[in-house]
């Protein structure tokens, strides 16, 4: 079957699907399958991208004689540059290290005339008025048997200047390297591939203000990370806070997040939030660069005996959890003068709680003491082996008699 004719978009695309171009030129490109390892680059302008979106998705189309599953990276990032150079001698890549990692991951081809849709594994937030072109990196770690398919024609578009920038590895795996392919792995490519992206533009948005305790100052250079929370949601997003302590996060998916900000010296605040489309929430935070201390302790029973394996779960001004050693001892780390609330729990005793402001530098509590849950069962006496054994109840916890 031969290339349709051109056409300025594809049949059967859904409500979020964006043609970006979509020539009809037969290349190997962008996959070049049968290669065993390649770095290809193709920028995109906003006039061929469109409106501000979430990118989720990436498709080709192409014309295959068989299937075959290949891994590949694929990285995005925006730029002003409207080609990689004029000639291979002077072409200048773009470093796919400093570009967002969006998919890590075998994409599978299928046979005959297909989309080839990738769904990414982060989306690419694009805000059109920033004016802004893309650069849309594919990279294949190498592969010690590349497929051998006939015919292996994916679509491409003509364009002018030097738009695509290609790189062979010949025997050299690209997706590890970090300076540019010399001239002669290079490979002249006068088109961009053909691609469709799906967009989300009913996303929300993040913005806020950190300050320090001590006196409500500005906070500059506060990291604030998001991760999601819970099934449903997949984004995660970084941003740092400004000399005026305002950070923006411009495009999350709606759903259940962490949001976390931290910063050397200082204490780590952590909340849960809730993105909800076409609405920007607003999370302010206060830290506070208390010193950083250790609380260290024991946890015995009755007769003064270290008890293993209980829970320790510290709460307050910072948290922190961790579990007694073999000797019943524990160490906690929190900041000096706050206060905080300690949970102990061990499924043989009863839980206790207690609260406290942590004092100046490292100090060590008073033993814990746990007393035995009375449900446990007591005074149980074997009789059905060789060897007696009784399990008893008394002062000083359960003791196994043999």
């Amino acid at each position: 079957m031969g290339a349709p004719a051109v056409v300025s978009g594809y049949s059967g695309m859904n409500a979020n699907q964006v043609s970006v171009t979509s020539g009809n030129v037969g290349s190997d490109q962008v996959f070049e399958l049968n290669r065993s390892s390649i770095i290809t680059q193709s920028i995109y302008t906003p006039e061929e991208i469109g409106t501000t979106g979430l990118i989720t998705s990436l498709s080709y189309f192409g014309n295959l004689g068989s299937a075959t599953t290949v891994h590949y990276r694929i990285y995005m990032s925006t730029t002003d540059r409207e080609t990689f150079g004029t000639t291979l001698g002077n072409a200048v890549w773009e470093y796919f290290g400093n570009q967002e990692l969006l998919f890590d991951g075998d994409i599978e081809f299928l046979a005959g005339r297909n989309a080839t849709t990738i769904q990414l594994d982060q989306p690419f937030f694009y805000d059109d008025t920033n004016g802004d072109n893309i650069i849309i990196t594919i990279v294949k770690p190498i592969l010690a048997n590349p497929p051998t398919i006939n015919p292996r024609q994916f679509f491409n578009t003509q364009v002018d200047g030097m738009r695509t920038y290609y790189a062979v590895g010949y025997g050299v795996d690209l997706s590890l390297i970090s300076s540019q392919p010399a001239s002669w792995a290079l490979d002249e490519v006068p088109t961009i591939p053909s691609v469709v992206f799906e967009k989300m533009t009913d996303y929300g948005s993040l913005a806020g203000v950190v300050t320090k305790l001590v006196d409500a100052s500005l906070f500059e250079g506060v990291t604030v990370s998001i991760t999601p929370d819970g099934a449903g949601t997949f984004q995660t997003a970084t941003a740092t806070t400004d000399a005026t302590g305002a950070y923006h996060i411009p495009a999350l998916m709606p759903g259940n997040y962490l949001v976390t900000f931290t910063k050397d010296a200082y204490n780590t605040f952590e909340t849960s939030i809730t993105i909800v489309a076409n609405e920007e929430l607003t999370q302010d935070a206060v830290l506070d660069n208390s010193v950083a201390i250790v609380i260290s302790g024991a946890v015995v029973n009755a007769s003064g005996d270290g008890v293993e394996g209980v829970n320790l779960n510290l709460t307050g001004f910072s948290n922190y959890t961790t579990t007694t050693d073999a000797t019943g001892d524990f160490v906690l780390e929190a900041f000096s003068e706050k206060e905080y609330t300690l949970a102990i729990d061990h499924p043989l005793y009863t839980a206790q709680s207690m609260s406290f402001t942590s004092e100046e530098s490292d100090y060590t509590l008073d033993p814990i003491v746990l007393a035995l849950a009375p449900h446990k069962p007591v005074d149980v006496v074997n009789k059905l082996g060789s060897t007696d054994w009784t399990l008893q109840r008394n002062d000083v916890g359960l003791g196994w008699l043999y």
